[in-house]
């Protein structure tokens, strides 16, 4: 597995979180970005992955903004749709097995063990 010491969190922030093809493409002034540091944790460890997630997360938080009031139906589910976005995106990149079993659905893994 390739080791990253950082990553990089981008967001679209004009559209909350669909940054598509935001290598591909020039810089733009609505792109933002976060780099995490991941170098001192060994993603190999459910511990080191876990702390990792944690701060995707709070990058992730960084781009999308607190959570809006819940009863704020329409921004709670842009926040929600960014934070996804940013978070696997960031996960993707990551490409730790440990890291994305940990943002898989619940139940998810016992369904697959059932078969």
């Amino acid at each position: 597995m390739f080791f990253k010491p950082f990553l990089t969190a981008l967001a679209a922030a004009a559209i909350l979180g669909s940054a598509a093809h935001a290598a591909d493409a020039p810089p733009r002034s609505d792109v933002v970005s976060k780099t995490v540091f991941i170098g001192d944790l060994n993603l190999a460890n459910p511990t080191g992955a876990r702390v990792a997630l944690q701060r995707i997360e709070a990058a992730a938080t960084a781009i999308c903004g607190e959570a809006p009031d819940l009863r704020l139906l329409d921004r709670t589910a842009r926040y929600r749709a960014c934070m996804h976005d940013v978070v696997g995106r960031a996960v993707a990149s990551v490409d730790s097995p440990i890291m994305t079993a940990m943002r898989a659905p619940q139940g998810m893994g016992e369904l697959a063990s059932d078969r």
